[in-house]
């Protein structure tokens, strides 16, 4: 199982040397890392040169490769386009997916999502878990009266304080939940794109422009992971200014990628745990399973 990370920030080439990254610096030595160990690669510099036969290696392999964008935030995501065995019946699922199986799923992933908002307040010892997880019961069948969002006002009202979650704002607390969400969302719809689906169907997400709707539906009962990571890192390190992330910041919410979840009764790492989940999401639409299980957080 695939269990490193690489984030390349400086001027470098890299290449594909028998079943290894190979790493190359001008006035270092290479580095050489078996392609099969690493969970994902991180370009945040535009001065990196990557091979063909790298790119095609990684998608292969089930490698992350993510690439950032001016803020450094992760911006594209390698996706895997290898044929999956049950491709068309996928598909076909989904399409095919009547409104309220769409509905009670929506309904778990918000059920799901407020739950572990409350595990998170309940983990950092923050008060409110009670009355959170208490709207739980109140999520009806596609959630009509949008309890996600009251619960979401509690929830950031009590993880943080003096803050509005707003994915456009450059200060620094958005700036870390934005980083950690993209790296979520990318994960989310490899194993979208490795198990046969179409993320741009999905269930609540319906946006014309948006290729990753249901990426976007099942990552939601996923972020208090992040959220859980962003705020511990937020209580260990001091506020570092306004705005962009340092190396620390990066290095520390790249580790969500290595983080651990329950699943199920289990501890796994979050990719592994995720891909169980889109598995069982697949199985689901394929009227072969019951709603899937949902990712619990983990202490």
């Amino acid at each position: 199982m695939s269990w490193r990370g690489l984030c390349v920030s400086s001027p470098a080439r890299l290449d594909l040397r028998a079943g290894r990254l190979l790493l190359c610096r001008d006035g270092e030595e290479d580095v050489a890392l078996p392609l099969e160990d690493l969970a994902f690669v991180v370009i945040d510099t535009p001065q990196a040169r990557l091979s063909a036969a790298l790119l095609s290696a990684c998608a292969e392999q089930g490698c992350l490769l993510l690439t950032v964008d001016a803020r450094h935030l992760p911006c594209a995501a390698l996706l895997p386009l290898a044929p999956y065995y049950r491709q068309l019946s996928t598909v076909r699922a989904q399409v095919a997916l009547g409104e309220a199986r769409k509905k009670r799923l929506w309904q778990a992933c918000v059920r799901a999502k407020i739950d572990n908002q409350a595990a998170c307040l309940r983990l950092l010892g923050r008060h409110g878990d009670r009355q959170v997880a208490c709207l739980r019961a109140k999520v009806g069948s596609g959630d009509p009266d949008n309890v996600e969002a009251v619960a979401a006002r509690l929830y950031w009202a009590r993880l943080f304080r003096h803050f509005r979650r707003d994915p456009d704002a450059q200060d620094r607390r958005n700036s870390l939940l934005n980083y950690a969400y993209a790296l979520l969302r990318a994960c989310t719809a490899r194993e979208l794109a490795a198990r046969g689906f179409v993320p741009a169907l999905g269930i609540h997400h319906r946006g014309q422009y948006n290729a990753f709707n249901l990426a976007d539906d099942l990552m939601e009962a996923w972020r208090p992971a992040a959220d859980l990571l962003v705020a511990r890192h937020l209580d260990s390190m001091p506020e570092a200014g306004e705005g962009g992330l340092g190396p620390e910041d990066k290095r520390a919410l790249l580790g969500l990628l290595h983080s651990q979840v329950d699943w199920q009764g289990g501890l796994y790492p979050l990719p592994q745990a995720l891909g169980r989940h889109v598995e069982a999401v697949r199985a689901y639409y394929a009227d072969k399973g019951p709603l899937p299980a949902f990712p619990g957080l983990a202490g």
